[in-house]
């Protein structure tokens, strides 16, 4: 069985925040560390400086006899909570006059100290732990003085620093990682708890950590999986429903209707006519509903399925509905203008695409409120428009009207709704897509374009209308 720390993604994070943070914390505790031990060693040879600047004084003012006896009286002294000092002189000839260097230190480390410049360095010193900071000058007359310190006490002090830098980042990593068992404790319980209520909706039982491939993101991917193929589940049965229901009532509407039309033929009572005149408007404006649902149903069935298409002129097509239209519109008071590029054909059925044409159009007779023009466009791709310079939809409405039942909250929206998701419906079946857009966004009226084309193609340019 796979480890939990390993299936866990907020323990994984959060032991890997927890790394990162003593990783950093380390690099700066050894910056700080550094810090202290140049701060340190700069001190100390502040010391020595001071110290070899007095010497080569005394040496300047009574010569070499006093300089001896002022570095014998110095290396005499043992200090007790002082570094060690420790001095040399030499003759131009290279001669020991005086100090305590002497046999301790190797001439190599010794030669890399160059008097000429004032060189300073740090040398190991026989019988000592720790190394010695030196300093080295030339004096008049062509004499070398060296003078340095141990750094026993400032090694020292670094040394117990580190253990209480150390001891600090074993405390920030513990306090880190448990922190952070914590912290992923509780998010684990509040989307475990998520999962839960989710798996509920979905009507399956709650996801097991045991049995779980994964971490608990995947868990609630599961879920969420689970819940959407519900819903596609309960969408496609609500269609059925729909769509059984249509089919199985337009035959009984279609007999009704007819004996109506008996009764109306075999009365003369105004009441009898009256009514029965009613009956039968409202049962045809139902069959018309159950009309588009079927053709919706037809449509979406078959999507993807090419053996029902042949290869047909859309722009016959158009031309063909633009003149059926054209009085139409002009009882409407409004101008069609129509632009259509010669010999644009796609595999399809001519019978659809005249509806979905026809739908367009009819919906833009119904809803262009305030226009003054219809438009119809076929370029080459396929990309049909159908525009108008009326008030619009509103962009939080271009969704739902391609809903079933769905329509725009204009004081024009009317009918049942089906018009326009027939239209998307019959578009798909062709493979292309449709949109709606305002003709010109921000305008006065701008307009409504509903463009049908490929997923690829562009949205081409608003037809110019002459004045």
């Amino acid at each position: 069985m796979t480890p939990r720390w390993r299936t866990s993604l907020t323990l994984t994070l959060v032991l890997r925040m927890a790394a990162v943070t003593v990783l950093l914390s380390a690099v700066m505790v050894w910056l700080v560390y550094l810090a202290v031990d140049r701060v340190g060693d700069a001190l100390v040879m502040q010391t020595i400086d001071t110290d070899i600047e007095a010497l080569a004084d005394q040496y300047n003012a009574q010569g070499l006899a006093a300089l001896k006896a002022r570095i014998g009286d110095r290396q005499a002294v043992v200090p007790l909570e002082r570094e060690q000092p420790f001095y040399l002189l030499l003759a131009p000839s290279g001669q020991v006059e005086a100090g305590n260097l002497v046999g301790r230190v190797e001439p190599a480390a010794l030669a890399a100290i160059d008097p000429a410049r004032s060189g300073a360095g740090e040398i190991p010193i026989r019988g000592e732990p720790y190394p010695v900071l030196l300093r080295a000058t030339r004096l008049r007359g062509g004499y070398s003085l060296y003078a340095g310190l141990t750094t026993r006490g400032s090694r020292e002090a670094l040394a117990g620093l580190r253990v209480q830098f150390l001891a600090a980042l074993v405390i920030l990593a513990v306090g880190a990682v448990i922190l952070g068992l914590l912290a992923s404790a509780r998010v684990r319980q509040r989307l475990a708890r998520l999962a839960a209520r989710m798996a509920v909706l979905a009507g399956t039982p709650a996801p097991s950590q045991a049995g779980l491939q994964g971490d608990e993101i995947d868990a609630l991917d599961q879920v969420l999986a689970t819940i959407g193929q519900r819903i596609a589940q309960l969408l496609a049965a609500q269609r059925d429903v729909t769509d059984n229901i249509a089919h199985e009532t337009r035959t009984p509407l279609m007999v009704i209707d007819a004996r109506l039309q008996d009764i109306l033929e075999h009365t003369r009572d105004p009441v009898v006519i009256e009514h029965a005149e009613q009956a039968s408007r409202e049962i045809k404006g139902m069959l018309h509903l159950l009309d588009a649902l079927l053709d919706i149903a037809a449509a979406e069935a078959g999507r993807g399925e090419q053996s029902g298409l042949s290869e047909v002129s859309l722009t016959e097509i158009c031309l063909s509905i633009a003149e059926l239209y054209r009085s139409s519109v002009s009882e409407a008071g409004l101008v069609l203008a129509v632009r259509v590029a010669p010999d644009v054909r796609l595999a399809g059925e001519a019978m659809q695409l005249s509806r979905l044409l026809v739908n367009l159009l009819d919906n833009a007779l119904k809803h262009a409120t305030g226009a003054t023009f219809v438009g119809l466009s076929l370029d080459p791709g396929p990309v049909l428009v159908v525009e108008d310079d009326g008030e619009g939809i509103a962009p939080a409405d271009r969704e739902r009207v391609f809903q079933r039942y769905g329509r725009g909250r204009s004081r024009q929206a009317r009918g049942h709704g089906l018009g326009l998701p027939l239209v998307q419906a019959i578009a798909k079946r062709h493979g292309l897509t449709i949109r709606v857009s305002a003709r010109e966004p921000g305008g006065e009226r701008p307009g409504t374009r509903f463009i049908i084309s490929r997923p690829d193609m562009p949205e081409p340019a608003p037809m110019e209308i002459a004045s």
